[in-house]
């Protein structure tokens, strides 16, 4: 696993990160975020809904972040339990780091 850059710059970086703070912001449910380490580093999960909602995990695509694929449930939330997970490595949420398609890391 290997350490990356996912902007070409802090500058680029920081940017990356107002607008996943924009995406967070603009959530219309409670939203609980959780760091989990991993294996691979830290990430953080976007937890919603009910506590006896029916759970279902969701992963965004690519460099998009956990809080731009929650927002797109639009009510979902309201009666499921929804952990979003940020992607290590395609995210400004999680380790900065590539994992290797095809190798069962993803």
């Amino acid at each position: 696993m290997k350490k990356i850059n996912l902007a070409k710059n802090k500058e680029s970086l920081s940017i990356l990160k107002e607008w996943n703070k924009k995406f967070e912001e603009k959530l219309t449910h409670d939203v609980k975020k959780i760091r989990v380490n991993t294996s691979f580093g830290y990430t953080n999960i976007l937890e919603s809904g009910p506590d006896n909602g029916v759970p279902i995990v969701i992963f965004h695509g690519a460099m998009a972040g956990a809080a731009f694929a929650l927002g797109e449930l639009t009510d979902l939330p309201e009666n499921k339990k929804i952990y979003a997970v940020n992607i290590p490595g395609q995210s400004t949420e999680a380790e900065h780091v590539r994992l290797k398609f095809g190798s069962g890391e993803y």
